[in-house]
């Protein structure tokens, strides 16, 4: 199957609760015909920093998964930013993503919506 040919399945789960923030956001994905499957929490940390939780779902082997988190801030400002984490065959782990790898989040203020786009998962 061609790289073109293989199908992404993405669930995007945005949580917006009161005060303009975000605390919890969720992505997974699936490759049909791919040899790992994976899921990808987020949620807001400190000062416009987000955490996330990579969990291993199925294949063999460890697996680089990697993804976009999209800021929207309270101001309308739009920030985006891309990371990866190697996780352990059925394991999980956590990545940190620092507010300075947003672009614009010197400007965005509390961000009233996140989600998780794009993700995918390969061997290493």
């Amino acid at each position: 199957m061609s790289g073109a040919a293989i199908a992404l399945i993405v669930l995007a789960v945005v949580a917006v609760v009161g005060f303009g923030g975000c605390l919890l956001c969720v992505g997974g994905a699936a490759f049909i015909g791919s040899q790992h499957e994976a899921t990808v929490n987020c949620e807001r940390a400190t000062f416009g920093s987000v955490t996330c939780t990579v969990i291993h779902t199925k294949g063999g082997g460890a697996a680089e998964v990697c993804w976009d988190m999209k800021l929207v801030c309270n101001a309308g400002i739009l920030s985006q930013a891309r990371a990866c984490q190697t996780v352990v065959e059925k394991g999980f782990t956590t990545k940190f993503v620092p507010s300075s790898s947003f672009p614009n989040s010197s400007l965005c203020g509390p961000f009233a919506t996140m989600s998780v786009e794009n993700v995918s998962a390969k061997s290493p």
